[in-house]
């Protein structure tokens, strides 16, 4: 039996068009934290971002926060959008998101030309999947193993995008 992440994962990728862009090649590229693609999946990242014929997927699990707040996570999710910017060598501007409903779950999709950027923004499990205080120790691991948490909030300051995800028994 899939666990829910699995589940959701699954959905997210029948679901990537929003709206359709038509490509002979996706990449889809996940990664823990914002900066994840531009450390460990450069060149291969940024040929597919230039590449004209190519359709490319960044998933975001964690909202990368460190335990830190808001404005720590906004700067590593502008930081990551303004990476495709300037990969594209276009003007660095803010993005608005698409809200994305994947399972009854609200997800924020940022689409710069033939990228789409989802950010699940799960609390930062720091390094050893124990949490951090300022997110109630809430973890992926946490919520993998079922040690002490059998649900997950994730972490934004837009209610729109307020949601659970909850551990399957």
């Amino acid at each position: 039996m899939p666990k829910p992440i699995q589940v959701w994962l699954i959905a997210l990728l029948c679901s990537v068009a929003s709206p359709v862009i038509y490509a002979d090649n996706v990449a889809f590229y996940f990664g823990a934290h914002q900066d994840d693609w531009q450390l460990f999946m450069t060149p291969k990242a940024y040929h597919d971002i230039i590449g004209p014929d190519n359709k490319v997927v960044f998933i975001y699990t964690t909202a990368g926060d460190a335990g830190e707040g808001t404005t720590w996570w906004q700067a590593r999710r502008a930081g990551a959008l303004n990476s495709i910017q300037f990969a594209k060598r276009q003007k660095i501007e803010y993005v608005l998101p698409t809200l994305i409903d994947i399972n009854n779950h609200p997800i924020p999709c940022h689409i710069i030309g033939n990228t789409r950027s989802y950010f699940m923004g799960l609390p930062d499990g720091n390094l050893d999947g124990s949490g951090f205080p300022a997110t109630n120790h809430q973890s992926l691991e946490k919520l993998k193993t079922g040690q002490k948490i059998d649900s997950l909030d994730v972490v934004v300051d837009e209610s729109q995008y307020q949601t659970r995800y909850h551990q399957c028994h």
